[in-house]
């Protein structure tokens, strides 16, 4: 029986390459059933990096493999974990952690480090878990949504409805980190099933999901917010007694929408924003309206008055997401809006609502993030490689270190970038021991082409665990600068190799001089005082010591005659 992926770091496994992956194609080194992100539309899209699940379900792409999946804005993944069977709501948490649901309807929630290793498991007390929404709140509690089935005679709740009738409720819990229930809700004793909108057929002989619960948020210290998409209503409730204290859509509407398109109908993902607003993602499903959007409201909570305050849909062609989706702020302002069921997936939108990015995949993802966030599990010295200005002709080579955070091996077996000018030159696959550091080596080739280059290389850990495929990667940008009248050419340095960087108490300089230009050697500190220097030599390997530098950053010139190339270092 297969595992859940992320449990492989206490199984125990060596990474090694294997069939499985792709090399062909660009496809990113990725296996052959990945549902693989095609950028449609991208024009300066924030930084970080998207969280989603893609997968097949309730009748789109049914034979489309399940992921969890962390991208770039590239779309070159940075970790995927295939599942065993599908997995919802996949983000990042208050504290820091991972969750996402996995199993049948998502039985149970998933809790993972920055590492990606697992924590624990979140449950309902009582209740099967319900995939549709958990949150991790910030005094460290858990806010939880559970399914409740009864039996109910429908006959004595509607005309035609049947005998022993399976009701699905919706159940709202609130636990502490002992997993101790500090508040339990359900909405078979605050909703009526009659409540239910008019495509529910409440006559169904089977079952009946009357509410259909799909996000809950802490509106307040003392309130949550949800809402029921089944019912085409958004809740307002009190965790102090249990009480409703307004709705809003739907049979039982107490507000008056100051606005024509402000209704909304079978929507998910109803949050409070912190500027007071209320977002929602609106599927305009049973509407009769055309194309779903993110909606934004402010709500006069004691009058009822709602005013839409502006809204993204999709162009030029509209985008229609029946089921599921999502809507979230970013920091710079932005906002990501998942499409659900609709194509393309994802769309992220500027304040004013152009878009900078929009991706499609063969599959389908529950709700789709964007986090400013890293990977942790392995990670360099340096935020990036800057080879500075270097010639056009003259490879420039230098070295990082990568250090391996968790407790057992890994192998860096792939490296993506995308572009052909600079190559690491360590030969795969290379060995990282638990808890250790090993060095790669990057060069730089201009080719004789001068500019402004810039890549992103991808270090990945890609391996099979019981028939399952997963990636761990980091990324390492890489930027350059080449021009005639920069570097020290072909004809005046062979080669220059210096290490180690970041340094401590010495930097060595090995370099190739021409025995008729002499090389003038400076260091530079970043108030720009030279802080060693020597000239007119021809030494083959010259020591630095560093010892007695503060921490911070350096350059290193080396010129000979009208020639010059800069390294920046770092001392830690």
């Amino acid at each position: 029986m297969k595992q859940c992926l992320v449990l492989l770091f206490f199984v125990g496994f060596s990474g090694v390459s294997f069939g499985q992956f792709n090399n062909a194609n660009n496809r990113n080194h990725l296996p052959d059933d990945f549902p693989v992100p095609e950028v449609v539309y991208s024009n300066n899209p924030s930084p970080g990096y998207f969280f989603i699940s893609p997968a097949g379900l309730w009748g789109y792409f049914p034979e489309a493999t399940p992921y969890l999946v962390i991208m770039d804005n590239y779309g070159t993944p940075v970790f995927f974990a295939e599942q065993s069977s599908s997995a919802f709501d996949f983000k990042i948490q208050a504290d820091g952690s991972l969750t996402y649901a996995y199993g049948t309807r998502g039985r149970t929630h998933h809790m993972l480090n920055d590492k990606m290793e697992f924590v624990k498991d979140l449950n309902v007390v009582g209740f099967p878990n319900d995939f549709h929404d958990l949150m991790v709140l910030d005094n460290g509690n858990y806010l939880m949504l559970a399914n409740e089935y009864r039996i109910v005679d429908m006959d004595t709740v509607v005309e035609g409805g049947q005998q022993g009738v399976t009701v699905i409720g919706g159940v709202i819990q609130i636990q502490d980190s002992n997993d101790n229930v500090l508040f339990h809700w359900s909405t078979f004793n605050h909703f009526k099933i009659t409540d239910a909108a008019d495509h529910v057929d409440l006559t169904n002989p089977n079952s009946i999901d009357y509410a259909h619960i799909n996000s809950i948020d802490m509106d307040s210290d003392s309130t949550i917010i949800l809402s029921s998409r089944n019912m085409h209503e958004l809740t307002k409730i009190s965790t102090t007694d249990g009480e409703v204290i307004w709705r809003m859509g739907g049979e039982n509407n107490m507000f008056t929408f100051n606005s024509d398109t402000s209704v909304f109908s079978g929507q998910h993902d109803f949050r409070k924003l912190d500027n007071g607003q209320y977002s929602v993602f609106d599927n305009n499903w049973f509407s009769g309206i055309e194309g779903s959007r993110a909606s934004f409201f402010m709500l006069d909570e004691q009058n009822y008055e709602a005013d839409l305050l502006k809204q993204y849909k999709s162009f030029p062609e509209l985008i229609q997401g029946s089921i599921m989706g999502s809507v979230q702020p970013l920091a710079n302002g932005n906002w990501v809006v998942g499409w659900g069921s609709g194509d393309p997936n994802f769309t992220e939108f500027e304040p004013d609502g152009s878009k900078v990015l929009e991706v499609r995949y063969d599959a389908v993802s529950y709700r789709a993030f964007k986090y400013d966030w890293k990977p942790k599990a392995f990670t360099f010295d340096a935020d990036e490689t800057d080879f500075g200005d270097v010639g056009v002709s003259q490879p420039v080579t230098m070295t990082v270190e990568l250090t391996n955070n968790l407790q057992q091996d890994v192998e860096i077996n792939y490296i993506h970038q995308h572009d052909t000018y600079v190559n690491v030159l360590n030969q795969l696959p290379v060995q990282v021991p638990a808890n250790d550091k090993v060095t790669f080596e990057i060069q730089f080739t201009p080719d004789g082409t001068e500019g402004i280059f810039e890549d992103l290389l991808t270090f990945c850990w890609d391996t099979e665990v019981e028939g399952l495929s997963q990636r761990i990667a980091t990324q390492l940008p890489v930027r350059a600068h080449a021009s005639t009248g920069s570097g020290i050419e072909d004809e005046l340095l062979w080669d220059i190799k210096i290490y180690p960087n970041p340094f401590s108490d010495k930097v060595i300089v090995e370099l190739e001089p021409d025995l008729n230009n002499k090389m003038h050697i400076t260091l530079i500190n970043a108030l720009g005082q030279v802080v060693y220097e020597v000239r007119e030599t021809n030494q083959k390997y010259l020591e630095i010591s560093t010892e007695n530098l503060a921490n911070g950053f350096y350059q290193l010139l080396i010129s000979s005659g009208n020639k010059q190339t800069a390294k920046k270092l770092i001392k830690l």
